[in-house]
Parts: structure tokens; sequence; C-alpha cells
């Protein structure tokens, strides 16, 4: 029973999100959440990531009843914006009924489309450069502005403390 090829000449892919749980070396248990699956492996959606080449074993909760399959990771992806993190698990052996349960499961579900990534442009919003010389402007006059009040202060200051002088006396008669 050899899993018919998809488009791209590697076995046929079916979306398919059942609970799995990994036992992998060491006593380790995971679980994750399949994305895809073949008769030739799995797409797992797991935090927790193993090294490539880890041997594994999963049930999956494929059909009515749980399958045992046996595997290794074949490729691991961290988490990031356009995809979750998970590992791909390629089949290295299972029993005669997983494999005709994964069979069926392949041939009835819908294939997992080509992954096409379109392009998406972020605008970055960006004030209009008039906006920008206006208000470089306003903090020079400010500047300017601020700089000339502070150097009149003391003048004035010295002004007031003194006493006034002929011409200020001749003026307020």
């Amino acid at each position: 029973m050899h899993g018919a090829l998809g488009s791209e000449g590697r076995p046929r892919r079916v979306d398919v999100r059942v609970p799995v749980d990994i036992l992998c070396s060491k006593g380790i248990r995971l679980t994750g959440k399949t994305r895809n699956v073949s008769e030739g492996g799995m797409f797992v959606e797991t935090a927790l990531l193993l090294p490539v080449g880890s041997p594994v074993r999963c049930d999956v909760s494929l059909a009515d009843s749980p399958i045992e399959v046996f595997g290794r990771i074949a490729w691991s992806r961290p988490r990031h914006p356009l995809a979750a993190a998970g590992m791909g698990i390629q089949f290295v052996g299972f029993e005669d009924r997983a494999r005709r349960v994964l069979h069926e499961v392949v041939d009835r579900g819908d294939p997992v489309p080509s992954l096409i990534l379109r392009e998406n442009t972020a605008q970055i919003l960006r004030p209009p450069r008039q906006g920008l010389i206006l208000a470089a402007v306003f903090i020079c006059v400010a500047l300017a502005t601020a700089a000339v009040m502070l150097s009149l202060l003391p003048e004035r200051e010295r002004a007031a403390a003194q006493p006034p002088g002929p011409a200020a006396t001749a003026v307020s008669r």
C-alpha cells in the first residue's frame, strides 16, 4: 500500500488536526496537535522541539481509535509570526492497522494546498515632511525666544533694583 504522491512528488498530505502524544528517548513525553498528515509522516505543532534525528513513538488519535506509529524528527521549526512552532515527523514503522487507517485518512481527506506566501507590504506611517519642517521651525523659534528671554531677564532685574535716574524723574513730573 504505497501512498499517493502529491503534485510536488512527495506523499499527499491532508489537513488533519488531532491530538498527538509523543514519547521520545529518556522518557520525555510531549503533547501536540497534528497540522497535516501523510502516509509518510506528519507535522505536529508543539512548543517544545526535539533534536532532528530523535526517534519517537507517537499515539495519534486518528479515526475512531488511536494508532501508534514510530518515527524520527525530520525537521523542526521554532515559532515565528507566519508559522506555528512544531516538528516534521517521518514515519519509520507502524502496524498494518495503523497503515490502513493512515491510508484511509489520506484518501478521504482534503489535500493541504501548497503554501503560497503572498507578499504583504507593511506601510510605515510617517508624518508628512511639511509637518516635520513646521515642527522644526517651531522648535527653533521657541528655543531662540527662550534664549533672548534668559539674556534679557538679568538686565530687567538690575534696572528695577537701581534708583531712577534724572531722565526718569523728569518724565514722571
